[in-house]
């Protein structure tokens, strides 16, 4: 069973990378702009809003979890090494809310987007703890536009208020490891089953290319 699983997830990892592979040549030669792509839970109604600035709710969906190990997994709540500022406002995840990922293609990079409407506290800590190079975008002092040059604008300060996304950059090409954690976020901390369906949108200058597209 266990090694059916581990097949089946690396085929998924295989599946995001396949799928996100074009994003960075429509970013840097279709638009000439940013490009998104949206994995979620559901089919997304508007596919040209961007999950950071829209809140798109579903009604809940039971996972199936795969073992009761996965809880050693999880950071508790308590835990005094995350006490920051941050923690305890509002604009986490509701209860009925979608749980999806989102990732930016920039010129020179790319990075993945996960708002803090998609998160419970005790989630983000557990990526913070068991995946390398996350980062809240409130953290940073200093943040970059979707042009690459760096400013601190009303719409970064909106963002980080309304959102704070939890953040991370990857090398262009480097597929593998932004599916991978996109496997581990859905399989692993949010306890999907490895079979499930789940919906893959993108968009960028205009063009719209994945309307919700199964992925399974």
């Amino acid at each position: 069973m266990n090694f059916e699983y581990e097949t089946e997830k690396q085929r998924r990892i295989a599946q995001f990378a396949a799928e996100l592979k074009p994003m960075h040549y429509r970013t840097v030669q279709v638009v000439n702009d940013c490009c998104f792509a949206i994995i979620n839970e559901r089919t997304v109604d508007d596919s040209s809003t961007s999950a950071l600035t829209a809140n798109t709710q579903a009604e809940k969906k039971a996972v199936v979890t795969i073992g009761d190990t996965l809880d050693d997994l999880f950071v508790d709540d308590n835990d005094s090494s995350f006490e920051m500022e941050g923690w305890d406002d509002d604009g986490w995840r509701e209860e009925n809310s979608d749980r999806f990922v989102q990732i930016i293609f920039l010129e020179h990079h790319f990075e993945m987007d996960l708002p803090r409407t998609t998160l419970w506290p005790n989630e983000a800590k557990t990526i913070l703890r068991n995946r390398s190079n996350f980062f809240f975008l409130g953290s940073r002092a200093q943040t970059n536009n979707h042009s690459g040059t760096t400013r601190s604008t009303d719409i970064h300060r909106a963002t980080i208020r309304d959102f704070n996304p939890l953040r991370k950059a990857y090398v262009h090409g480097d597929f593998h490891s932004v599916a991978d954690d996109i496997a581990y976020i859905f399989f692993t901390l949010w306890r999907f089953p490895i079979d499930s369906t789940l919906y893959l949108t993108t968009f960028g200058g205009g063009n719209n290319w994945d309307n919700g597209k199964p992925l399974n």
